[in-house]
């Protein structure tokens, strides 16, 4: 009784502390002014209309049609997170800050559940360790001051595994009634994203174990199955009403299958999501292919992608290790927050060690994972972990690939790392040191290896980070673009109009008092500075100015002193990365 209460206590701690760790992190988030909030797929676009349809809900009426659809929104993602978040709205915190905040929250509450999971597996110094590397792990703390949906899946993740162990060591009802939570959970993931779909799917056959546990474990693994269907159900019969046929989850699904099984994708790239070029010849290639069968092009995607796979398996299966590869790699999206200037500018040695950070972190961590692995084993509850972790693996192989898709798997492994760091003094046999140095180095292989595509397609850095970017770039043999988002506006007092070339693709032009021309600065030599050229009407002098500046981000400034009375800019930092859609 004395060591139960001991973990209870020992569970409100790691709450504590992780709590305020991660609302620390948000603090530090809105001093340094991140600007915009992560939201990779519009998720505050689509809480606002969840947030509406609450309120419709309240006052006793249906949802405003107008309300149901900005909370749908084509049913391109899952809608578990943005829910989640229109229910965050509703407290009537801004909304970018009350998002932050349910972050910080749900990756609090996943520092506690690291720990039931682990101690489920291994001791209790291992699994303290566990959910001690999960507090300081740098890149949980950076998703829980953002907008993306890691924080809720992966404590849904967490509630799944750890629930299908418990079921594993319970019996009767009691078994049942677990079987059951870890459905829910599961379907939850599912709804959360489409890549719960693999793990929905293997949890009840990792729960099932070795044969001879089959007579007494088949009916509760069928529960769980079966519970998840029933969790994802209203949301398919929405789907299905509003589309008209059947879709899995989202109707990006398919679109994802195409978008990492095309003959567009650039080498080692994984998919064509960040590379707009290619992005775009995959569009046309869609349309060409849906006119011949006589359908709409955005329900042709995962035929395209059959097609694309039956016509040259090889290279499919090559497609599906560069996507891997990626997914086992340092996970730069924190970095790419940094390069890209979307927070406060700093100089290029801290973004450099910030970024050295990360790397250095990951491949800590997956020494201990790799360490942990070689070392706990015999263990069929280590069985049922790592056979879920692998399943994670299922949906960015057939689809697409990004450096962050291994956190989920990274948090499932974290009880083997415990033992490692709890055993880090004892002795290891030659043989397995043997093994484990080869390991390692595939993982290191791995996250260097990498860095050529995600530099050239996925950092999308400022010109303000040059010096840092093209030192790394060069060290690594890539070749990167560097692109700044800037604001031009024409006051009243200002010429009648200002044509804006800000690259060799394209101009635009402000007119006096028509609002803020949003152009993308950069240059035609990626090894050249970017300059904006202005051109004011009537008058004959063009302006070439430098848009990028510390002292002026996010703030407007005056081209008073550059020649220029009544036009201002404003310098948003890097160009995100935003797929064609």
């Amino acid at each position: 009784m004395s060591a139960a209460r001991g973990d209870r206590r020992r569970l409100l701690l790691l709450f504590a502390i992780s709590l305020v760790l991660r609302l620390g992190g948000v603090g530090v988030a809105l001093l340094m002014d991140v600007h915009p909030v992560n939201d990779e797929w519009g998720y505050s676009h689509r809480a606002h209309g969840w947030a509406n349809v609450y309120r419709d809900l309240l006052a006793g009426g249906p949802p405003a049609p107008g309300h149901w659809d900005q909370a749908y929104e084509d049913g391109f993602q899952p809608p578990l997170h943005p829910m989640a978040l229109g229910l965050a709205n509703l407290t009537g915190v801004d909304a970018g800050v009350a998002g932050r905040l349910l972050n910080a929250l749900l990756t609090a509450l996943a520092t506690p559940m690291v720990f039931l999971l682990a101690r489920r597996v291994v001791d209790r110094p291992a699994a303290t360790a566990a959910a001690g590397l999960h507090l300081i792990y740098p890149t949980f703390t950076f998703f829980a001051h953002s907008l993306w949906a890691e924080p809720l899946f992966i404590l849904l993740l967490l509630c799944a595994a750890e629930r299908a162990l418990a079921a594993r060591a319970a019996a009767g009802r009691r078994r049942l009634v677990l079987a059951a939570a870890v459905g829910a959970c599961a379907g939850l993931l599912c709804l959360t994203r489409t890549a719960g779909l693999s793990f929905m799917l293997v949890l009840p056959l990792a729960f099932l174990g070795p044969l001879r546990s089959w007579p007494v474990r088949y009916g509760p693994a069928a529960l769980m199955l079966a519970a998840s269907v029933v969790v994802i159900a209203p949301w398919q019969a929405a789907l299905q009403r509003e589309e008209g046929r059947f879709v899995l989850l989202a109707t990006s699904s398919g679109l994802n299958l195409a978008m990492g099984n095309n003959p567009h994708v650039g080498p080692g790239c994984g998919s064509t999501w960040t590379d707009a070029a290619a992005n775009a010849r995959l569009r046309d290639d869609l349309e060409r292919f849906a006119r011949a069968r006589g359908e709409p092009a955005e329900r042709v995607g995962a035929a395209y992608a059959l097609d694309q796979l039956h016509a040259d398996p090889a290279e499919a299966i090559r497609r599906a290790g560069d996507r891997l590869r990626l997914v086992w790699s340092a996970d730069l999206f924190p970095v790419r927050q940094v390069v890209q200037a979307v927070c406060r500018p700093v100089p290029n040695v801290l973004a450099g060690l910030h970024w050295l950070v990360y790397f250095l972190s990951y491949l800590a961590m997956m020494s201990l994972i790799v360490r942990g692995l070689l070392t706990l084993r015999g263990n069929e509850d280590r069985h049922l972990l790592t056979l879920v972790a692998a399943a994670g693996m299922i949906g960015p192989a057939l689809s697409v690939g990004f450096s962050r898709l291994h956190l989920p798997m990274m948090v499932l492994l974290l009880p083997m790392a415990g033992v490692a760091w709890s055993q880090r003094r004892e002795a290891v046999p030659n043989a397995r040191r043997a093994l484990m140095a080869l390991s390692m180095g595939l993982v290191a292989w791995l996250a260097t290896s990498s860095l050529q595509p995600v530099i050239e397609r996925q950092l999308a850095p400022s010109v303000w980070y040059r010096p840092l970017v093209r030192f790394v770039a060069g060290a690594f043999g890539a070749e990167c673009a560097f692109a700044d988002q800037v604001l031009v506006m024409v006051d009243e007092d200002g010429p009648a109009e200002v044509g804006i070339v800000p690259n060799h693709l394209r101009a635009a032009v402000a007119l006096a008092g028509g609002g803020a021309q949003t152009v993308h600065v950069f240059a035609r030599d990626p090894g050249t500075r970017t300059r904006l050229v202005l051109q004011p009407r009537p008058g004959r002098t063009d302006v070439m100015i430098d848009p990028v500046s510390a002292a002026h981000g996010w703030r407007w400034r005056s081209l008073a002193d550059e020649g220029l009375p009544g036009v201002r800019i404003r310098w948003q930092g890097g160009v995100p990365v935003v797929p064609v859609r």
